[in-house]
């Protein structure tokens, strides 16, 4: 198995001008990335039976991840439109997409916010992570919240893509996960203000009332 990184040009050059800002080149992000791939299409061109059986293991292995009390159920898989993946459907998708001519390498890959997220958060920010890379393809597993193994909350996503894909996109990545991070907390944040000055209104006004 080798590793990979992720790439888009949009992506890197955000990841040059983020650089030069107000995340300076020194600086690690919170957001890892780790990425390693295998091949579902043989030197002639056909599909590997055994390339597909081993996403198929890897999707089966995700998804039955023990939570915090080392208890294995089946956590259903998502894209960007489902929540709801069944082993089924799962499977189905990685057969169907290894068909495809410009399926070539098989990507596993784990994303972390490097910040504390329950499930839905988690999710969330991945879909924002990945849309922003132009994947668009792809089923996924979260691991946060009350289901988690770990307490670090992350994200096991698989996909199939024609080309290599190269060192250098693993910053781009990292920088738009960090992005996209700050924007669903800052987010979050406002919303939580929001609830607040609400709350403080609806009191005053039975104050007022009771006044």
């Amino acid at each position: 198995m080798q590793h990979a990184s992720v790439r888009l040009s949009g992506a890197r050059r955000m990841a040059s001008v983020r650089s030069n800002g107000r995340r300076s080149s020194g600086t690690s992000t919170r957001t890892v990335v780790k990425t390693k791939f295998s091949f579902v299409k043989t030197k002639g061109g056909k599909v590997s039976s055994s390339g597909v059986q081993k996403a198929k293991d890897a999707a089966e292995y995700y998804g039955h991840r023990p939570d915090k009390d080392g208890v294995r159920q089946y956590r259903e898989g998502f894209n960007a439109e489902r929540e709801d993946l069944s082993k089924h459907e799962v499977a189905k998708f990685i057969e169907e997409e290894a068909k495809k001519p410009e399926s070539v390498y098989a990507y596993r890959m784990i994303m972390s916010p490097g910040v504390e997220m329950n499930e839905q958060q988690v999710k969330d920010w991945a879909r924002s992570t990945l849309e922003r890379h132009g994947i668009s393809q792809y089923v996924a597993f979260a691991h946060a919240g009350d289901h988690a193994h770990t307490d670090h909350a992350h994200v096991h996503v698989m996909f199939m893509r024609q080309e290599k894909l190269e060192r250098d996109d693993f910053k781009a990545l990292r920088v738009v996960g960090d992005d996209e991070s700050d924007k669903q907390l800052k987010a979050e944040k406002e919303l939580d203000r929001q609830k607040v000055q609400e709350n403080t209104r609806e009191r005053l006004s039975q104050i007022e009332i009771g006044g």
